[in-house]
């Protein structure tokens, strides 16, 4: 299944075997790069694979990913989910009423 997501507004889909995110990151700021690699892991099924662009790499979140392939730009994810690094963003419903 292939779907369009915002990584930064829509919240994160979850148990996914693979995300390919190439050339994506490089375009955003170091606070928007770590909030989207904690929604990457939190997307990811224990052990699912991210699969990045050529320019790109898990920076400093060794602890969250471990190298598959560095050439390649393929990692796994490691651990259990963490719910205390991802930020849920509080989307608003386009019918929602403001009190």
């Amino acid at each position: 299944m292939f779907a369009s997501q915002n990584l930064l507004r829509d919240p994160p889909f979850s148990r996914l075997d693979l995300i390919s995110c190439r050339n994506l990151l490089i375009y955003l700021d170091p606070e928007a790069q770590k909030r989207v690699m904690a929604l990457f892991h939190f997307a990811l099924q224990e052990g699912g694979r991210l699969f990045l662009g050529n320019a790109e790499t898990i920076g400093r979140h060794e602890n969250l990913f471990d190298t598959v392939s560095k050439k390649w730009r393929i990692y796994r994810r490691l651990g259990p989910t963490r719910h205390d690094i991802v930020e849920f963003s509080a989307a608003r419903h386009p019918c929602s009423i403001e009190a």
